[in-house]
């Protein structure tokens, strides 16, 4: 039986093995391989795993620089009106 080369494809043949052993169709050689094929799932598993971390640690970084970002933007308008209104926080007063 064939499966697709993929996280479900890999499971999916796990479980078929696991059927197999169970029922005692398999015998030592398929435990073995299925050790192994059980082994390269959970290396596949933890390499995605290890990727979305990475993945979402990007994200977080980029998130929080942008916020800064948006934060200093703020406070230099803010540092801005200030000058333009010497020191006031009302509005710019004109020479009336």
């Amino acid at each position: 039986m064939k499966f697709p080369r993929t996280n479900e494809g890999l499971r999916d043949a796990i479980m078929s093995e696991m059927e197999d052993i169970r029922a005692g169709i398999a015998g030592a050689p398929e435990a073995i391989a299925f050790a192994a094929l059980a082994g390269r799932v959970i290396e596949s598993l933890e390499a995605d795993i290890a990727a979305q971390i990475r993945q979402d640690n990007l994200e977080n970084r980029n998130y929080e620089r942008a916020r800064r970002e948006k934060n200093d933007a703020i406070e230099q308008a803010r540092e801005d009106r200030l000058l333009l209104t010497g020191g006031s926080s009302g509005d710019v007063q004109s020479d009336d």
